[in-house]
This record gives C-alpha cells, sequence and structure tokens, in this order.
C-alpha cells in the first residue's frame, strides 16, 4: 500500500469511498502516472445540482471548485511549505479540511465541529512505521496519539457483507491503491480477527446443508432398517448400470411407455416411500456393498460410486437435486473424506484438496467461480500451515498459522 486516495471518519462523514468524485479522480492521476486532469461537468441529483471546475496537475496546487445549487462549498488555499489544503463545507460551515503535497501526497485530514470552525474535533496522518503504512489519529482535548494499523477485507463479498453488518468497532475507512481498508488498533484488531473467523465459521456451517451434503439424504438414512426392505430375492441378478437409458423428459418418458421394452428394476428401494432407487451391488443382507447408483424419485442421479455396508465409501460422486455435480472424490463412513473436488452451489466455487468428515481439511486449492485463485493452503511438517490469499490488484497475503489455527506471522505483496 503506497496510495491514499480518500480517507473517512466513518462516524461522521458519510462519503462513499466506491463512487466519490474526488477519490475517483485523485485514484484516476494516481493511476495514469500523473497525467494532467482538467474537466468542467454537472452532477444533478434528486437532493442538489453540483457544478465541478477541476484540475490536477504535478507541482501545482489542485484546483477544485464544486458549487451546489449555485454556492460555493470548497476552496483551496496554497500553504507556505510546499503543501496546499483543500477544505469541504456544509450549510457554510466548515466541514473537513485536507493537506497534499504539491504533488498531490496525502498529509492530513481534520474534522471540524459546525459551531466552532477554530479548532479540528479529530486528526487523521498517514504515517510511514516499520510494519508500514499505518494512520495516527488525534482527538480534540487528548494528548495521546492512537496508531491505528491497516486491515484488509475478505475476498469473499459475502463475508464482507456479513463483516460490515456484525463489526462496526473501527473509525477510519480508506480507499487505497490496495482497494478499500479499514485502520484499527491493536486492541480493536483482535476483536476483528476474532469477528472474522466466527463470521467464516458461520459461512461454511451455512453452506453445508446447502452445498455440500443433502437434508433429505441425512433423513432418509435413519430410516435405513432391514424390515422395510425385501432381502429374499435373487441377489446374482444384478443389473449393470452402465446400460441405463439417459434421463428424458416427461414426454419422452410417454413415448417410452409405448415401446416394448425390459423396465430397469432398482435392486433396492430406499425409504417407506419410493424416494431414493439404488442399482448396483449390494451383499448377503441386501445393503449397498461395492460400486453402483443412486436415483432420486425424479430419475436424476443423487450418488454414484463405491458403497460398502449400505454407506458411501471409497471414489464416488454426489450431486444436487438438480442434477449438477456437488462433490467428487474419496468417502468413508457416508462423509467425504479423503481428496477430492467439491463445487458449492451459492458461488460456484470450486475446492480441490483434502477433506475430513464433510470439511474441506488440510492441503488445498480454492477458485473463484470465475475460475481465478483464491487461496492455497499447504500443511506444514513442524505443524500449523501456511495460506497464501490471492486479492484484487494482483495482491497476495502469506499468513502462516499455528496447529491450533492461531495467526503467527503474515506478509503481504502488492505486486510480484
Amino acid at each position: 500500500m503506497k496510495h491514499f486516495y480518500n480517507i473517512i471518519n466513518k462516524y461522521i462523514d458519510k462519503t462513499d469511498l466506491e463512487t466519490d468524485i474526488f477519490t475517483l479522480k485523485r485514484k484516476q492521476f494516481v493511476e495514469s502516472g500523473g497525467v494532467p486532469i482538467k474537466e468542467k461537468f454537472t452532477v444533478n441529483s434528486d437532493e442538489c445540482t453540483r457544478t465541478y471546475d477541476i484540475a490536477i496537475e504535478l507541482g501545482k496546487a489542485l484546483k477544485w471548485n464544486v458549487t451546489e445549487n449555485g454556492k460555493n462549498v470548497t476552496t483551496v488555499k496554497e500553504l507556505d511549505t510546499d503543501k496546499y489544503s483543500l477544505s469541504f463545507f456544509k450549510e457554510g460551515n466548515l466541514f473537513k479540511k485536507y493537506t497534499f503535497s504539491l504533488n498531490h501526497v496525502f498529509k492530513s485530514l481534520e474534522y471540524y465541529d459546525r459551531d466552532n470552525n477554530a479548532i479540528p474535533i479529530c486528526t487523521f496522518e498517514p504515517r510511514m512505521s516499520k510494519s508500514g503504512l499505518v494512520v495516527v489519529y488525534n482527538r480534540q482535548g487528548s494528548r495521546d496519539m492512537t496508531v491505528l494499523y491497516p486491515v484488509s477485507f475478505s475476498d469473499d463479498e459475502y463475508i464482507n457483507k456479513k463483516i460490515e453488518e456484525n463489526y462496526t468497532d473501527y473509525i477510519v475507512k480508506a480507499n487505497t491503491d490496495d482497494g478499500i481498508i479499514i485502520f484499527l488498533s491493536d486492541e480493536q484488531k483482535v476483536n476483528y480477527l476474532k469477528c472474522l473467523e466466527e463470521i467464516k465459521d458461520e459461512v461454511i456451517k451455512e453452506e453445508m446443508p446447502e452445498s455440500f451434503i443433502d437434508e433429505d439424504d441425512i433423513s432418509l438414512g435413519k430410516m435405513l432398517e432391514p424390515h422395510l426392505f425385501n432381502t429374499k430375492r435373487n441377489l446374482a441378478n444384478n443389473i449393470d448400470i452402465s446400460a441405463a437409458s439417459e434421463f428424458m423428459s416427461d414426454e419422452e418418458e410417454k413415448e417410452e411407455e409405448n415401446k416394448e421394452k425390459i423396465a430397469l428394476v432398482p435392486d433396492k428401494i430406499i425409504g417407506n416411500d419410493v424416494q431414493y432407487m439404488y442399482y448396483g451391488d449390494v451383499n448377503e443382507n441386501g445393503n449397498r456393498d461395492g460400486y453402483g447408483r443412486t436415483a432420486i424419485f425424479n430419475g436424476k442421479t443423487a450418488y454414484e460410486g463405491g458403497y460398502k455396508d449400505d454407506k458411501r465409501d471409497g471414489s464416488g460422486s454426489y450431486y444436487y437435486k438438480d442434477g449438477s455435480l456437488c462433490y467428487s472424490g474419496e468417502w468413508k463412513n457416508n462423509k467425504r473424506n479423503g481428496v477430492g473436488v467439491g463445487i458449492s452451489s451459492r458461488d460456484k466455487s470450486i475446492h480441490v484438496g483434502t477433506w475430513k468428515d464433510n470439511l474441506p481439511c488440510g492441503n488445498g486449492v480454492r477458485l473463484n467461480g470465475d475460475g481465478t485463485i483464491k487461496f492455497i493452503r499447504k500443511d506444514l511438517s513442524q505443524g500449523g500451515y501456511i495460506k497464501i490469499t490471492f486479492g484484487h490488484n494482483d495482491s497476495v497475503v502469506l499468513a502462516q498459522y499455528d496447529e491450533n489455527d492461531k495467526l503467527m506471522a503474515t506478509k503481504g505483496f502488492s505486486k510480484i
């Protein structure tokens, strides 16, 4: 992180750092390598008509003349020491004042009480420390300054939304060349990381029933009692499931009913009602054992692969009710255990790696729905693991955790 495009105190400043014109124009200027900007335009909204007359050029103070319904709401003042200030007003009162160098490097931000424009109620100053860029925060009447450290948001938009809903114990939010970042004190950072881990755990639990296991399959599993099945039949007369016909539409099925054909007879019916049908190997007790396919009542495959004593075991593929793949890989005792690939129905993300008791565990790679890499996790021989997370703008974060998932060290790269 090298550049601040804008900073706000979220409690008193409702500026949207994603859409704010001042923020976006500073970002445009920095990302272009200092190409001058000179523009005049008008923005109409339900609240007011805002007119902009702006210019940004290296070595010169910013020109930022903004009027709302014909009244000027900004002023720029050149200072004595190669700096300039940009002030924003609300209802004729000074609201906030920025200070920049003539090369437009962010120096400070001050907020003012509308009843007293002489002394700022709080000040924020970016500073370079041994750990990188931080923000020093000072409140009116306080002799002590608080150092605030950057904390990047998660790459998962759903988790970010959860964090915004559940974690509000921070003051400073910034738009930077590393994206939107909040700044926290040491104490706040501990609470934030705790909140983040709790939210990640909640998201995993939310996804489990929808993405990685079927509720009906759990309830039907409890109904697998011997008296429900006819085990006195010719077990040797199994049907080759590879010869099973493809799934057909209702019209195609009606046409097929009129043709002379041998009906495909299931080797086992699961449940009091005919909801699941099994085609494949069974043992002397009539339980699924070997290779087979369990189909939902609508004819679509629920699971195809290895079984042992009526439970999924070995290699196999599990499907959602709509027929799309949920998981393909190794199973043990009816759960995903071993190496496999899971696909989330929520965001189409893909996890490739080792699994334990239905959850990703150990070495693995998580891909976003568009195929980009989200993170890589590698177990360490001495215990713990390394997690490499890939963010926006080619940013990379390396994090080392101990065997109890405690964060031990981090290192970030904005560009490789």
